[in-house]
């Protein structure tokens, strides 16, 4: 009996996504492969389009703030 491997979660790609922008990397499907060892292409940039554009939002956040702080 073949036993089907767990899927890679959002939180692990994010976590990997995570380390690498930490490393100086740019976060890829295939770096985050490596790190994880698990996940498909598909789920994986599944899950970095959705960390991307957390990124995206919480920069546009940070700096709607700076300016909103600076009057």
């Amino acid at each position: 009996v073949s036993m089907a491997r767990p899927g890679i979660t959002k939180q692990e790609v994010f976590a990997a996504a995570n380390r690498l922008v930490s490393d100086n990397k740019e976060p890829t499907i295939d770096l985050i492969r490596q790190i994880t060892q698990t996940g498909s292409h598909s789920t994986i940039g599944m899950h970095l389009r959705d960390w991307r554009r957390a990124q995206s939002d919480t920069t546009t956040l940070a700096i709607a703030c700076l300016l909103y702080t600076s009057d």
